[in-house]
């Protein structure tokens, strides 16, 4: 949480459009969002913030969601943060990978914005449990 009890929501996605409609979606929630467009940048902002919970896409360049979720997961500094996938990847074998991997929670795109609410609500009542 930031220093107004606010969430902290880190959105990563290379599509720019997909992080301003995920943050608008959250405007005139109770949580702060900070952007990312890689996995790269991600890692590093995860390290640095430690956001409650990370809103992730698998399909990116260079470093797809499925390594950024390793990475994050092998990591003790960021291996508790809540992690919810977000993916065009509907199919069972990209969801089962996921939550092998980490993943808290999968979405699917085109997400619906009440599911969104819902899962972000389960998993920021309590960050950290």
């Amino acid at each position: 949480m930031n220093s107004n009890n606010q969430p902290v929501v880190l959105v990563v996605d290379d599509i720019p459009t997909n992080n301003v409609l995920i943050k608008a979606l959250l405007k005139g929630k109770d949580y702060e969002v900070i952007l990312s467009q890689s996995g790269a940048e991600a890692l590093g902002i995860a390290q640095e913030r430690v956001p409650d919970i990370i809103l992730l896409d698998i399909m990116m360049p260079v470093m797809d969601g499925y390594e950024v979720l390793a990475r994050l997961r092998s990591n003790e500094r960021t291996k508790n943060i809540k992690v919810i996938v977000i993916s065009a990847l509907a199919n069972k074998d990209d969801i089962r990978k996921a939550m092998e991997i980490g993943a808290d929670g999968y979405l699917t795109k085109p997400m619906v914005p009440a599911q969104l609410y819902e899962i972000l609500e389960k998993f920021t009542q309590n960050p950290g449990q």
